[in-house]
């Protein structure tokens, strides 16, 4: 007779292991999310990449974080979110940077200094290159193009109304009263009946 109790099966190490592990394969609920917020945390407290946070041991490849982000859209709000701080934190290297004179001059062999061309313009090139990433991370906030909205404030009820509003201002056009050639008006379509 056989044991009606069965003994569980114990997987595989390439379930369970270390390398399933990695690609975010048995992470239990409480530890993913724990993982999420540390991810997070970093991402927002540094100005670290992804790849860089998720090469350290423990933490999952960047390619399951990139997974879990698409599988909640409350992880991506709180990821967006993190980015957004970290283009903060570049802008505020940025400042140092800049500020910083310390190998700006270098001596010159003759008991003066000389400017150090190329500490200069490795500054610039760390600069530059945080101004980049603060554009992408937070464009409304760092972006060089304007971002306009426009609203429509009124909406006509029909063409009628339309041209009502415009033979009130058809004489002005066409006298020249806004300062305007003569004849700009163009006649619109006959109304419909709608």
């Amino acid at each position: 007779m056989k044991n009606p109790i069965k003994k569980p099966k114990t997987p595989h190490p390439s379930v369970t292991g270390p390398r399933a592990r990695a690609q975010g394969q048995h992470v239990p609920k409480s530890e993913k999310e724990g993982l999420i917020t540390a991810i997070l945390g970093e991402i927002s407290t540094s100005t670290l990449g992804l790849r860089k946070i998720c090469s350290r041991p423990g933490y999952p490849t960047a390619k399951v974080f990139w997974a879990w982000l698409d599988a909640d859209p409350s992880v991506r709000t709180r990821y967006e979110a993190a980015k957004r701080a970290q283009a903060e934190l570049l802008t505020e290297e940025m400042q140092e940077i800049a500020d910083d004179r310390d190998n700006d001059v270098i001596p010159d062999g003759k008991g003066g200094v000389m400017q150090n061309h190329v500490a200069v313009a490795r500054a610039k090139l760390r600069v530059d290159t945080r101004k980049v990433l603060a554009e992408k991370l937070a464009p409304k906030r760092f972006g060089n193009n304007a971002h306009i909205e426009l609203e429509a404030t009124h909406q006509f009820a029909s063409v009628v109304e339309l041209r009502e509003r415009l033979a009130n201002v058809r004489p002005l056009l066409e006298g020249g009263g806004l300062g305007l050639p003569g004849g700009v008006v163009q006649e619109l379509p006959a109304a419909s009946t709608e």
